[in-house]
């Protein structure tokens, strides 16, 4: 049967958040059994995907059924991050870390102990700031067109990249995309802007021991292909593939493809989610760079 897409709500570190989670035919939230096995045994059978800025789980949807699709897990989850979408705009705008921190009280509050993490764009820079901070709760990272801070990117680089992807993306990207900006508003986006430029990812990619997939779209006019590649070299445990035919965001654009990518990828890296013996710096089998 096809899989549904549904909303619920729940209160994570006093936020009320919406989130999406895929009705895998079974009564009420899914169920923590999954309906076919996971690609690696000792894996987590829950995915997060994590939206970017001025975005929500509207970003995520293709993804989200096409997983569903896939069976690879028994949950699949994305939450509104707090200030976006249909979640709490009440709050203050949370820098990076606390980000972090909130994705691992909304673990918390839905039982979910660890799981397999994708961000897309800015929840790159969160899903990465969730491994470090809270290194138990993530068994590996896919990471979509990361944004890196403005290390090795200005404001009015990303700026100019965002204007040009409209070029490249599909139509409805472009209009989910205003649709999503609309709810969270030009101030609140500004000042997530802000606490996106003062986060540091790079300078503390030795922390991150899972291991990472880093996707980028060949036609990604955000993030150049030079800044992909060098945080995929700075991080201990990781892999990067360019894909053909996408732009920044592949989980949209180009659903299916991701799901291959991210099933051949979790097929591989096996007992690597523990961390590399004497620290060593480790790059997975089938890497382009």
């Amino acid at each position: 049967m096809e899989p549904v897409i549904k909303s619920h709500f729940v209160v994570a570190a006093g936020v009320t958040t919406h989130y999406r989670y895929v009705d895998l035919n079974y009564s009420g939230l899914p169920s923590l059994e999954p309906h076919r096995p996971h690609p690696n045994h000792g894996a987590s059978p829950t995915f997060i995907a994590v939206h970017g800025l001025g975005c929500s789980s509207d970003a995520w949807v293709p993804a989200l059924r096409e997983l569903g699709r896939a069976g690879i897990y028994a949950r699949v989850l994305a939450p509104d991050l707090p200030g976006s979408g249909r979640s709490d705009k009440r709050h203050k705008v949370f820098s990076i870390n606390e980000v972090s921190d909130w994705l691992a009280a909304f673990m918390e509050e839905l039982n979910v102990p660890s799981a397999d993490i994708g961000g897309h764009s800015l929840g790159c820079q969160a899903a990465m700031a969730l491994a470090r901070n809270h290194p138990e709760r993530v068994h590996s990272l896919t990471l979509i067109g990361p944004t890196t801070g403005n290390t090795l990117e200005g404001f009015w680089r990303y700026a100019a990249g965002l204007a040009a992807g409209a070029f490249y993306e599909p139509v409805a990207y472009t209009m989910c995309l205003a649709s999503m900006y609309s709810e969270m508003g030009i101030v609140r986006y500004l000042k997530t802007v802000r606490k996106m430029l003062q986060d540091k990812p790079l300078s503390e990619t030795s922390e991150i021991r899972q291991p990472c997939l880093i996707l980028r779209g060949e036609h990604d006019t955000i993030v150049p292909h030079r800044v992909a590649v060098d945080l995929a070299g700075a991080l201990p445990v990781a892999e990067f593939r360019e894909m053909k035919h996408c732009a920044h965001a592949i989980q949209f654009g180009k659903p299916r493809e991701f799901v291959q990518e991210l099933e051949r990828f979790l097929s591989l890296y096996g007992d690597l989610s523990a961390t590399p013996a004497n620290g060593d710096v480790m790059q997975l089998a089938g890497t382009r760079k």
